[in-house]
Formats: C-alpha cells, sequence, structure tokens
C-alpha cells in the first residue's frame, strides 16, 4: 500500500473502508444478475471515493470521483440494457454460457 503511506488515515481505511470495499469487488465477481452486479458497482465506486472525504484540502477530488462513478454506473446500465435488448438475455450467466455455445 504504498499509495497511502503517507495517509494519517490509514487504520481507519484499514479497519472499515477497505474489508466493505473488497465485499463489493466479489459481488461484482459472483453477481449472475443484472441488479446485484449494478449494487457491487455503485457500492464499489463509492467507497472508493471515501478517502477523499476526509482530505479536506481537495474536495473537488470526492465530487470529480462521485461524477466519474455515476458514469460509470450509467454507462454498466446502458450496456445491460443493451444486452436485454439485443440478446433478450437478462442473466448474466446466461449471456456467458449463449456466447460459449456461439449462440450471440
Amino acid at each position: 500500500m504504498g499509495s497511502m503511506s503517507e495517509d494519517p488515515h490509514r487504520s481507519r481505511f484499514l479497519r472499515h473502508t477497505f474489508p466493505l470495499l473488497r465485499f463489493a469487488m466479489l459481488s461484482l465477481v459472483v453477481a449472475d444478475n443484472s441488479p446485484a452486479l449494478f449494487a457491487g458497482n455503485a457500492l464499489a465506486g463509492v467507497l472508493s471515493a471515501v478517502g477523499f472525504w476526509y482530505n479536506t484540502k481537495k474536495p473537488h477530488d470526492a465530487r470529480s470521483s462521485l461524477v466519474t462513478n455515476r458514469v460509470g454506473d450509467f454507462r454498466l446500465r446502458f450496456g445491460d440494457h443493451g444486452c436485454v435488448f439485443f440478446f433478450r438475455i437478462g442473466r448474466v450467466r446466461t449471456l456467458l454460457s449463449a456466447i460459449r455455445e456461439n449462440a450471440v
């Protein structure tokens, strides 16, 4: 964690935020439906921006991080709706198996 070596709030991040961030990333990996994937993505984005809120010298960084997260959420939702609209598939597992079978 070289990027946090100078951070005075490193222990607070490792105690509180890091386990939640690990949970959010794990939920991204194991999600097999769109709402779970979106919730994991949104939680990971918000938790990655939490560190900026403690730094009062650069509040613009926190706002920029959250706006970037919202744009990413929109793109994820847009891609998900595109899969449902074009392929008529709503579950991630079904889409992956259709890709493996060259049915899509």
